[in-house]
């Protein structure tokens, strides 16, 4: 180790300070005494970082950072003698290759220098941000940077229940196309999040492989292609266009197909008319000749249905070994569905539970010519959205001991203002997308030794089960670190990311002009279900932090994203216009109440010379950062 990498890990240690007027530089001062004498600094503690407090050098710093001008490190020099111009130099220059020095040292001597490595970090972000490294509060409070760019005061903290992490955009990138052009555009043209359009089209395609794909895994058990997805937003956010855009494919080909349908039920109307006719004719003659045959039963085919009882999904799923797609504009109808005919004590609920598996379902009908009804495999993807009240009061305690709000992925992004807009997707990109569907709902079956249809089990090549290996130790030590509703839906997560997966494989399968003769799913297909579920835990853990928030709490919670979106901090003229308040004063009055709930302070910028006084901003305290509240989330390395 060398001697200049452990006097940088001393610096940071005495730059690692709180109560200090400015914020700066970190780093960069010879040693604690030439830190006390030059800058007055006394009563020091161990939890933030400092610059100078007083004097010219302080001055000489905070009027270059105000000018937008960068520093001389000789000039700075001649006003301290203190500082060594070489020492200078550095404090000018923490950039990532001194922090990336500093992680080293921290790795080798342990003990609290990770947390001098986290300054410096924090501090280099801070910087590229803004440009400057000053910045104050009205009481002295040091402002720092989280990782994704939000400021924050550094020593203050947002109520706990009030800490849900902000919201990451849906990791489009991750798709195959052609869904991924086809949900970026989508998303563009409804000017929606992309997880509005991305969560009911993984439902709708999972639906359309249905019964014909399994995956296998290690270890002897496999994952059928079943996702239900429930898109969480406010009324009037776009989620029934959403969710009708991502599902019109597949509604599509259902519409072809009720019309064949419709000319099936007529034949076979016909054709059953004729073998009553011949049956009266064969009685007549008194047996003479061989009986009529029956005209087999109609079997009608389904992709799409609206109706979420069991009783009414039984016969349709009897007849359909693909499974089909529950679709609802309102997923609160597919929660009344469970209550229906249970006397309100929620029959349909374990039936549900089960077909979340895949697994048979039987059903005593008390009307109708098949009285039981047995249903080998029920194949059910469900899609929908649902306001996040009515989310919380629909699923109650019941369902998450049970596990069935565990099984949906969700997405609660927050509200986008509804903008006009001109841009609409591509038909190269819908034409594409329907090739898409109609090449999965093509997808063979296997057939067992009684010729009855049953999924062709999709094996992982070598490289995807090492990778899925890796993935099921991390996730398993992530969800040990939860228990209840976090716990299972952690534990429903391991199961997506083989279904993901899946989905990823079939489609980059579909559409390729020369798939491989032997069907596995790859390592790249594996990466992107376990990407996906990445993103689907944090939702997880951003869904039920805010489950657990009162009325109170969550009226404020779109306010406290939509700031930490804008960087943490908001003045009172930029959120009167974001808010369109009719005055400043309303805009004032909003961002005081969310200062007196502890949420954030005021900030006053430092006035340097006479001029109009600069205009005080509200600051957030600080929100969760991505380092302590994404430590659970699995991390399998990427090719």
């Amino acid at each position: 180790m060398t001697d200049v990498v452990a006097e940088r890990a001393e610096r940071i240690d005495l730059a690692h300070h709180e109560h200090v007027e400015r914020l700066a530089l970190s780093a960069g001062f010879s040693d604690a005494v030439a830190f006390r004498d030059a800058y007055h600094a006394e009563n020091l503690t161990d939890r933030s970082w400092a610059i100078p407090a007083h004097g010219r050098a302080a001055d000489y710093l905070n009027g270059c950072a105000d000018a937008g001008r960068t520093p001389d490190a000789t000039e700075l020099a001649k006003i301290d003698p203190a500082l060594p111009a070489d020492r200078v130099a550095e404090l000018l220059t923490m950039d990532d290759a001194n922090v990336s020095e500093l992680r080293t040292y921290a790795e080798q001597v342990g003990n609290n220098s990770a947390d001098r490595v986290r300054a410096a970090e924090l501090h280099t972000e801070y910087v590229k941000l803004t440009g400057t490294g000053i910045a104050t509060s009205n009481d002295k409070t040091p402002i720092g940077a989280s990782p994704s760019g939000v400021l924050y005061c550094q020593n203050r903290q947002a109520p706990a229940r009030l800490r849900i992490e902000p919201y990451v955009t849906f990791p489009v990138d991750v798709l195959p196309e052609p869904i991924r052009s086809f949900v970026a555009a989508g998303a563009e043209s409804m000017i929606v999040d992309p997880a509005f359009i991305a969560l009911p089209l993984l439902s709708a395609l999972a639906a359309t492989i249905g019964g014909a794909r399994k995956v296998s895994l290690p270890g002897g058990w496999s994952a059928p292609s079943i996702v239900w997805t429930a898109i969480i937003g406010e009324s009037g956010t776009r989620k029934t266009p959403a969710v009708e855009l991502a599902t019109a494919p597949l509604s599509r080909i259902n519409s072809e197909q009720q019309r064949q349908n419709a000319k099936a039920l007529k034949d076979h109307e016909a054709a059953l008319d004729r073998y009553d006719r011949d049956k009266r004719i064969w009685k007549s003659s008194k047996g003479h000749s061989d009986p009529p045959e029956k005209p087999d039963a109609l079997r009608l085919i389904r992709h799409v249905v609206n109706d979420a009882t069991v009783e009414a999904l039984a016969p349709i799923l009897a007849d359909n070994p693909r499974g089909v797609l529950v679709a609802r504009d309102e997923l609160s109808g597919w929660c009344a569905g469970f209550d229906r005919y249970s006397g309100g004590h929620g029959g349909d609920r374990a039936s549900w539970l089960s077909m979340w598996t895949g697994a048979a379902v039987t059903v005593d009908r008390k009307t109708g010519n098949s009285r039981v009804i047995h249903v080998p495999s029920a194949i059910v993807s469900v899609t929908g959205g649902i306001q996040p009240g009515i989310l919380d009061r629909m699923f109650d305690r019941a369902d998450r001991d049970s596990g069935l709000l565990a099984r949906l992925l969700v997405a609660m992004p927050p509200r986008r203002p509804k903008v006009f807009t001109d841009k609409s997707i591509p038909e190269r990109d819908h034409q594409r997308i329907r090739t898409l569907f109609e090449r999965l709902r093509d997808l063979d079956f296997a057939y067992d030794i009684d010729g009855n249809p049953e999924p062709r089990a999709v094996r992982l090549t070598t490289a995807a089960q090492t990778q899925w290996r890796t993935f099921v130790n991390e996730h398993g030590e992530a969800q040990a670190a939860f228990t209840g509703d976090l716990a299972a839906a952690y534990s429903k997560l391991e199961s997506y990311a083989a279904r993901l997966a899946l989905i990823v494989h079939c489609v980059r399968r579909a559409m390729s002009e020369s798939p491989p003769q032997t069907e596995a799913v790859d390592r790249e297909s594996i990466d992107a279900g376990v990407t996906l579920v990445q993103w689907f835990a944090r939702e997880a853990r951003r869904l039920y932090a805010f489950l657990g928030t009162s009325d109170a709490d969550r009226a404020v919670m779109p306010l406290i994203e939509k700031i930490a979106n804008s960087g943490g901090s908001v003045g009172i003229r930029d959120w009167q216009r974001t808010r369109a308040h009719p005055t400043a004063d309303a805009a004032e009055r909003e961002l005081r109440e969310l200062v007196e709930a502890g949420l954030g302070e005021w900030m006053t910028p430092r006035q340097d010379g006479p001029g109009r006084p600069p205009s005080k901003r509200f600051v957030l305290h600080a929100l969760p950062k991505a380092d302590e509240t994404d430590n659970t989330k699995p991390r399998v390395a990427m090719p």
